[in-house]
């Protein structure tokens, strides 16, 4: 990822690294990287880790990155996640369908579903990740109109969240901006690059 991702032709990347304890400073190497790559436009999407914690877990931590919150597919943020003030946004990490495959179900003989599910803020990273890889394709053609910058995106992503928040469960107040909002975020997209979209 640091050679291809970040070094060539890489808009974006999301990221589920794991984390040891929280407050543990990132090596100088990595933060190297993510300046080089931030400096270069490319979007750093991390997910903010599994430990139902507030403290800050490096590097989902640095500001430079987009740390991602899980919730379940309400605002209700997911009871393994992490959160605080250093949390950018929140999206749906509760039994999500990924990629993988049981062959275990697939191979006993019962009836049901062989694909699994998955909970973490693993599952809720790759949203946010998707969600901006589809606004930074909305400039199809450099030439007569070009792409959105990195941190356009990102500004458009964090002002569109939506946050509802509510008195019976304050760590909603700690999820970031909010829950990512595709439909908001891709209209603000269009407009601001004067690009006609169908929005489904």
């Amino acid at each position: 990822m640091i050679s291809v991702g970040f070094g060539r032709t890489g808009a974006l990347g999301s990221n589920s690294w794991g984390y040891s304890y929280p407050n543990v400073a990132y090596s100088n190497v990595l933060a190297a990287v993510i300046d080089y790559a931030t400096g270069q436009g490319v979007l750093v999407v991390l997910a903010a880790g599994n430990w139902q914690s507030n403290e800050a877990f490096f590097p989902g931590a640095y500001e430079k990155l987009i740390a991602v919150a899980a919730t379940y597919d309400t605002v209700e943020r997911a009871p393994f996640s992490n959160y605080g003030s250093w949390m950018d946004i929140a999206a749906p990490g509760v039994n999500i369908m990924p990629t993988g495959y049981s062959q275990e179900n697939a191979c006993d003989g019962a009836i049901g579903d062989p694909y699994i599910t998955m909970s973490g803020t693993s599952m809720a990273c790759p949203h946010v990740a998707g969600v901006l890889a589809l606004g930074k394709s909305y400039g199809p053609s450099q030439e007569l109109r070009p792409q959105a910058t990195g941190r356009q995106l990102k500004r458009w992503l964090l002002d569109t969240a939506s946050h509802e928040a509510t008195c019976d469960d304050p760590t909603l107040a700690d999820y970031g901006t909010g829950m990512v909002n595709p439909p908001v975020f891709f209209a603000m997209c269009c407009a601001s690059i004067g690009y006609y979209c169908l929005l489904y």
